[in-house]
C-alpha cells in the first residue's frame, strides 16, 4: 500500500526534536554541582523532555503520513512506547550526571539514547491498527546503525565539554538523528489494508497523540523558563522538607 507525506508536519517533527532536545540537554547543564535531591529532580524533567520528545516527533511524522486508508492506534502500547523512551533517556542522564564521567559512560548514554529511539519507534509501530506492518531487514539494520552511532555522537558532543556550543551542536545532532532514524525506518516498512481490521483493545485514533504532542511543546517552552526549574526545585525541597520532619 503506498503512502506519502505531508511536508509541513515533516518540518513541525524536526522542530519538535530540536526543541525536545535542547530542552533536554540545557536543563542539565550544571546539573553535576547540583546537591543529589536537585540533581535528580533536573535529570527527571530532562528525561521526561527528551524521552517525550521522541515519542511526540515520531506521532508528528505519523500524523504526516497520508494512507489511502483510516488507522488507529492500540492504546496501551503507544503509552507503553513513551514509557520506554523516558525510561531509556532517564538511565543515559543518569549514567553521565551521577558517577564519575568517564568517555565510557558517554558513550555508553548514547547507546541508551538510541536504544530508546530504535525501541519507541518499532514499539509504537507495532501499536497500528487496521493495517498489518511488514518489515526489511535491510531497513532495520540501517536504523540500528544510525540510531546507535548518530546518539553517541550526540551525547560526546555535549557532554565531552559542557560549553553551551556543544549543547547546541548536540541538540543539532540529536534533534536530526530523531527524524533520520524515523524515516530511515519508515523507508523499511510496508503497509498491507487489512479487511475488516484486526482492531484489539482499546483504541487511540490521532487526535490522541495530537493531544500529548501539544502538551510536550508546551512542557519544553516551560522547562526551558526561568520559572519551570525554579518551581520544581521549591516544590522538591518542601517535599523533600516535609519528608524529613515525618
Amino acid at each position: 500500500m503506498e503512502y506519502g507525506y505531508n511536508l509541513y508536519l515533516i518540518l513541525a517533527s524536526l522542530a519538535i526534536a530540536l526543541m525536545s532536545g535542547f530542552t533536554g540537554l540545557s536543563l542539565t547543564q550544571g546539573a553535576s554541582e547540583m546537591g543529589i535531591s536537585r540533581r535528580k529532580l533536573v535529570v527527571s524533567m530532562s528525561a521526561i523532555a527528551l524521552g517525550g520528545g521522541i515519542w511526540s516527533m515520531h506521532f508528528v511524522a505519523m500524523l504526516a503520513m497520508t494512507m489511502p486508508t483510516e488507522f488507529n492506534y492500540n492504546a496501551i502500547i503507544t503509552m507503553a512506547s513513551a514509557f520506554v523512551a523516558i525510561l531509556l533517556t532517564g538511565t543515559a542522564l543518569l549514567l553521565v550526571h551521577f558517577g564519575e564521567r568517564t568517555p565510557r559512560r558517554i558513550k555508553l548514554a548514547g547507546l541508551c539514547v538510541g536504544s530508546g529511539i530504535l525501541a519507541m519507534h518499532y514499539l509504537g509501530i507495532s501499536g497500528i491498527q487496521d493495517v498489518k506492518t511488514i518489515y526489511s531487514t535491510f531497513g532495520i539494520a540501517m536504523a540500528i546503525i544510525a540510531s546507535l552511532g548518530l546518539c553517541m555522537v550526540s551525547f560526546w558532543i555535549s557532554y565531552g565539554r559542557r560549553g553551551s556550543r556543544n549543547i547546541l551542536l548536540g541538540t543539532v545532532v540529536f534533534g536530526t538523528t530523531v527524524v533520520a532514524v524515523h524515516f530511515i525506518a519508515m523507508a523499511g516498512t510496508e503497509f498491507v489494508k487489512l479487511e475488516g481490521g484486526l482492531s484489539t483493545g482499546l483504541r487511540l485514533s490521532n487526535g490522541g497523540p495530537r493531544l500529548w504532542c501539544d502538551a510536550n511543546v508546551i512542557y519544553d517552552f516551560w522547562c526551558v523558563s526561568t520559572g519551570g526549574r525554579d518551581l520544581f526545585s521549591k516544590l522538591w525541597q518542601s517535599g523533600t522538607k516535609g519528608c524529613g520532619r515525618g
